[in-house]
């Protein structure tokens, strides 16, 4: 009889423990990999990005002590924020608009801590950059016993979404991600990094993010495919409530893909289009400018031409580029001067 409680005794020990394991998986295997100096040196004029500039519209301010970011590895291989040996491969950072204001979103930045291109395998991995609305209860915590939708998170479908490739992720500087088109979001909003494909493709990404207890939780992962989000903070027991280091470029003074219209005394054309070999960026402007910047993107955001250009005052400025090494498709260029930033759109058919 004595022997049978014991048996009995252990079976509800190892159910518990099953129990708790399985609520909260992944609560151990966080682990500080790295520790990097940051310091808040993006500027860009008359825009705002999130998490960076600290302008107040928005929160929460990544790194705000401007001193130390983190690289949080995952136990067993691969990072926290990015892809790791569980597949845990989907997050999402949220911002809280403290104006509730409708904002106009045009591109995406990343700080990306490391990756892995697998060499065996001839695919490019690809990630899902989007932006989701937030509402209340929609994100899941868990109370000790059971996972519940407490919690403000991303919700309903996509707004936008973009593809990002791991060969056109930057990991000395920002990695950019611009917007086919600028997406309008009013209150709170989230970006979602989806590195799902690299379960197939075997490649490994990792983003940084700040230290813990500097976080508003806000920081979500997404555990089954196309499942609900968890609170970060929740699912690896109550100690990484950080921020994740993406962050969305709100372009309230620029001017939308291929609108027509000038911005602070600067207009943007170019002919011809479609292109072939050769494409004119034309611009004039009406301001004083010590350069203005020039660069354009393929549609999956990566940077095939950049240089910098010193205008002419109030006069017609031509800039020819040669296009004989672009392939076909929609490409994007962008002219930043002093005072704002064009964006507009061109097609190669040759």
């Amino acid at each position: 009889m004595q022997k049978l409680k014991k048996i009995t005794l252990l079976i509800i020990l190892i159910v518990n423990m099953a129990f708790i394991l399985n609520a909260q998986p992944f609560k151990n295997k966080a682990y500080v990999k790295d520790v990097v100096s940051f310091e808040r040196n993006f500027k860009r004029m008359n825009v705002d990005t999130t998490g960076i500039t600290m302008s107040g519209n928005f929160a929460p301010d990544f790194a705000p002590s401007n001193s130390n970011v983190y690289i949080y590895g995952y136990m067993g291989g691969g990072y926290i924020y990015g892809s790791n040996v569980d597949s845990l491969n989907v997050c999402a950072q949220g911002y809280m608009n403290t104006n509730n204001s409708t904002v106009r979103i045009s591109e995406i930045l990343f700080l990306i801590a490391g990756k892995y291109e697998n060499p065996n395998d001839a695919i490019d991995g690809s990630i899902g950059v989007s932006i989701y609305q937030m509402t209340d209860n929609q994100a899941y915590t868990f109370d000790g016993m059971n996972w519940n939708p407490s919690h403000e998170g991303p919700a309903g479908n996509a707004l936008a979404t973009e593809t990002l490739n791991i060969s056109n992720c930057d990991t000395t500087g920002f990695t950019s991600v611009l917007l086919s088109s600028p997406v309008s979001v009013t209150g709170n909003f989230a970006i979602e990094f989806d590195a799902s494909s690299f379960i197939n493709t075997g490649d490994t990404i990792g983003i940084l993010s700040d230290a813990h207890g500097s976080g508003y939780e806000y920081a979500f992962h997404n555990f089954t495919a196309g499942g609900p989000f968890m609170v970060t903070n929740s699912a690896f027991g109550g100690n990484l409530n950080n921020n994740i280091a993406m962050f969305a470029v709100i372009a309230e003074n620029n001017l939308g893909v291929d609108g027509e219209e000038s911005l602070n005394g600067l207009k943007v054309s170019s002919f011809p289009n479609p292109a072939k070999d050769e494409i004119t960026i034309q611009y004039i402007n009406e301001n004083t400018s010590t350069s203005i910047s020039i660069k354009i993107f393929d549609q999956t955001g990566k940077l095939v031409y950049q240089n910098n250009h010193s205008p002419t005052l109030s006069n017609s400025n031509n800039i020819k580029i040669n296009t004989n090494s672009l392939s076909n498709g929609k490409y994007y260029y962008s002219l930043q001067s002093n005072y704002g930033k064009i964006t507009k759109s061109f097609v190669i058919n040759k």
